[in-house]
């Protein structure tokens, strides 16, 4: 019978998590809510009433998560106010995105229909 030392066990247990992270694929959510949109991730929730539509893609990234199908953190667009924008995109160069203003911090989002999106904020 083979039995494993705590030294080989111990590395396994700690690569465990990045494992799991990785092997999932993550998922971005869009919800409509009676006074807002609510974009969800794996690890935030936010929500925001104003936007535009931008054609402008997703610049350097400053930092977060770059993988295809999945762009999360700080990346830089020149048609947001500061330059930096809080992305929740499936693609970096999408025919058109929608920014969403809150506070001081503009979220780039790529839904399906981002015209569609963008009438939602009207209705709501």
């Amino acid at each position: 019978m083979a039995t494993i030392s705590a030294a080989t066990l111990l590395p396994l247990l700690l690569l465990l998590p990045l494992l799991v992270f990785f092997a999932r694929r993550p998922r971005l959510v869009y919800e409509w809510e009676p006074d807002a949109l609510i974009v969800r991730t794996g690890l935030s929730r936010t929500g925001t009433t104003r936007a535009e539509l931008t054609e402008e893609g997703l610049g350097l990234r400053l930092f977060g998560a770059a993988v295809p199908g999945y762009f999360t953190g700080t990346f830089s667009v020149k048609s947001a106010g500061g330059g930096r924008v809080q992305a929740y995109a499936t693609s970096a160069r999408p025919g058109r995105a929608l920014l969403l203003h809150l506070d001081s911090t503009t979220y780039y989002l790529t839904p399906v229909n981002p015209q569609a999106a963008l009438q939602q904020f009207h209705v709501h």
